[in-house]
């Protein structure tokens, strides 16, 4: 296996929902923190909405250092396109440059069953720590 062509930006893309679950967490445990554990619901919406934006920046640029690294080192770069289908990028990039498919797998299990795990944690302990007023 080539190790190179599975560079920092790939692995951090391949996580990012999940660092996107932590991140927005994070900032809701600090909000709360420094409103006496209240927080409203525009509040909470804002937050929702600046992390969703945070991350798409985020994933944006580790995308096309990704397709840079790729390119440099003469290795098969799928088409901007996939971006927007992301588990196929994931899966073309792996196939066709024969990396197997072990990091397809933990993209599809961290992004659809992991991080829907970690939401509903984060959430039953956040409502656990909110003053309901």
């Amino acid at each position: 296996m080539k190790r190179e062509y599975n560079n920092t930006y790939f692995i951090f893309l391949v996580f990012l929902s999940l660092f996107g679950v932590v991140f927005n967490t994070a900032w809701v445990l600090i909000k709360l923190a420094s409103n006496d554990w209240y927080i409203d619901i525009t509040e909470a919406n804002f937050i929702d909405a600046a992390s969703i934006i945070v991350l798409i920046v985020f994933s944006v640029m580790l995308f096309i250092n990704d397709r840079k690294i790729l390119k440099d080192i003469g290795a098969y770069c799928p088409s901007w396109g996939w971006y927007f289908i992301f588990p196929v990028y994931v899966y073309l990039r792996q196939k066709k440059n024969n990396l197997g498919l072990k990091y397809f797998w933990i993209y599809m299990i961290s992004t659809f069953i992991v991080t829907k795990l970690a939401q509903i944690l984060a959430t039953q302990i956040l409502i656990g720590l909110i003053n309901i007023k």
